[in-house]
């Protein structure tokens, strides 16, 4: 967060318990790419094994992918 301080970025940071399901992290992903205010978005890898990378990867719309992670 100190980067994006330092560049005069305004960054929200995320974090889900241990044993949060897909569901609930796509759940963020789309209220973020519904968000207008919100430019950018970036999941931070590598996820947790139960977690399935491609799917939520892929749920982030190609304007707010930030690291174009995405494997469609």
């Amino acid at each position: 967060m100190k980067d994006a301080d330092e560049l005069g970025v305004i960054a929200h940071y995320y974090q889900f318990p241990e044993d949060t399901t897909n569901g609930e992290v796509l759940a963020k992903i789309n209220e973020l790419n519904l968000n207008d205010n919100i430019k950018g978005i970036i999941v931070q890898l590598p996820l947790p094994a139960h977690l399935n990378t491609d799917l939520l990867t892929n749920a982030i719309k190609d304007e707010k992918d930030i690291e174009n992670v995405e494997t469609k």
